[in-house]
């Protein structure tokens, strides 16, 4: 009996794994074709403006904005700008002397113009997913699915990047849910994990990323004045400090369900979605 329940809830996860595979995989295939187009690889954000907006236009239901990231952690976006300073993103955008904002501390930034030019020595660029996050600008939650951008010499000079707003995936995820509550008779429960070990949907909404806010419930703001996130990690939920432990249950379901000694009344599955980095626990 336990072996066809696991056999069944492990096709299901595939099933759900496969649903988001292939959303995400779409994604990323429209960001790759953005990133070799001559206006955009020329990094003028005017020049290639117009081309993004009718990307937005008729991808109106995935992206929420295209944002261009140069070397220096700078950059520009389609949800405006300011245009005293070529419409890079700034504190105060209508402010002819404010300061840049900055995505240098952002995983996709790190991924694709940091690291990009060392992992270059590959056939093609790598097309990064980055971990859950709420925008700088819109404070939207979202995330950026990212491309770096060469130069005529087929060196990274920047990136694209295509914001997928959270609404999309938490109704993919829905959907994702009801259909395996259903399969299961309500007795079991979906969750989505980034490649950072981050709840991006969960049972438990307090577990989801979400602003942090003190015990007067204001905003907690960092050294920019920005909202701060709060949220729990995978490892958190299991009480463990294994840095490989995402990997650890991944690799679990081929044989069995992982039994969570704090949790008696759960047995729990884990899937990778595709090469996204993000897993789906059931």
């Amino acid at each position: 009996t336990q072996e066809l329940v696991f056999t069944s809830a492990q096709n299901q996860l595939k099933l759900s794994a496969k649903t988001l595979d292939g959303y995400f995989e779409a994604r990323k295939s429209e960001v790759e074709l953005l990133a070799i187009n001559p206006d955009v690889r020329s990094m003028e954000f005017m020049k290639m403006r117009p081309l993004l907006m009718d990307a937005i236009f008729l991808k109106s239901e995935y992206f929420e904005k295209f944002i261009i990231g140069r070397d220096d952690g700078s950059f520009h976006n389609t949800a405006g700008g300011n245009p005293d300073q070529n419409m890079l993103r700034t504190s105060n955008d209508k402010e002819k002397d404010a300061k840049p904002k900055s995505i240098k501390k952002r995983d996709y930034w790190i991924n694709t113009v940091e690291k990009g030019q060392v992992i270059l020595s590959q056939d093609k660029p790598p097309v990064y997913i980055s971990n859950p996050m709420i925008s700088f600008t819109t404070e939207v939650k979202q995330v950026v699915v990212a491309a770096p951008i060469l130069n005529e010499n087929g060196e990274v000079h920047g990136l694209i990047g295509g914001a997928l707003p959270w609404d999309y995936i938490n109704d993919v995820m829905k959907k994702i849910d009801i259909e395996t509550r259903h399969t299961f008779n309500n007795l079991a429960k979906i969750a989505l994990i980034s490649n950072d070990g981050t709840y991006w949907y969960h049972w438990d909404q307090e577990k989801i990323i979400q602003f942090a806010r003190d015990d007067n419930q204001n905003y907690i703001l960092n050294e920019n004045s920005e909202k701060m996130t709060k949220s729990v990690t995978m490892n958190e939920e299991f009480n463990s400090n294994e840095s490989l432990f995402s990997e650890k249950l991944i690799n679990l379901t081929k044989n069995e369900f992982y039994k969570d000694t704090n949790d008696k009344d759960h047995n729990h599955l884990f899937l990778n979605v595709g090469d996204s980095g993000y897993t789906i626990q059931l």
